[in-house]
């Protein structure tokens, strides 16, 4: 419900984001998946399901991670070169399969968590979000997306009064068609 007003604000004010997704959210709305992707957004691997990765099995973290790479390539026709594990939990092991996947894992940096998820607060990100500089990597998530469509807007406009822009990470590889023989 959420994300397509978020890209709405995005498109207003021509900004751009990463968006670290769950597999099964792109099986259930690969119309969405393809917008992000459309409107120049980077599409990124957040897991199948939203599972601590390092309590799972090795065999669980691939499938994990192949599931959704699967998924954003049905749907967009590009694979995922980033992960971000859910709740940030990460070993060395998921590194490893994340890396023999063809993905690096990417956390957020700690002055660009919104601390959204523990405060559910508009007020709380919009205090967090006055100090971000220039290269923060960000933590939002549009599961709380009512604070953001509130404050995303004033977000965006106090980074631009700041001379700060948004950028993607982690660029998707696209999939090319293989051509025919003959």
């Amino acid at each position: 419900d959420w994300t397509p007003q978020i890209l709405d604000i995005l498109a207003e004010h021509g900004a751009v984001a990463t968006f670290f997704v769950l597999g099964w959210k792109v099986d259930a709305h690969p119309d969405l998946a393809r917008r992000i992707v459309e409107e120049g957004h980077s599409l990124q691997s957040h897991a199948y399901r939203h599972h601590d990765l390092p309590a799972k099995s090795s065999a669980t973290v691939a499938r994990l991670i192949a599931d959704t790479a699967t998924a954003i390539q049905a749907a967009t026709g590009t694979t995922p070169v980033c992960l971000r594990p859910p709740g940030g939990g990460v070993s060395g092991r998921v590194r490893g399969i994340a890396a023999d996947h063809g993905q690096v894992v990417v956390l957020w940096d700690a002055r660009g968590n919104s601390g959204d998820y523990a405060s559910h607060s508009s007020s709380t990100v919009l205090r967090r979000a006055a100090a971000w500089e220039a290269g923060d990597v960000t933590l939002m998530h549009d599961i709380w997306g009512g604070i953001y469509v509130r404050a995303l807007p004033v977000i965006l406009d106090d980074l631009a009064s700041r001379g700060i822009g948004t950028s993607t990470i982690c660029e998707p590889v696209e999939i090319m068609p293989v051509p025919a023989v003959g």
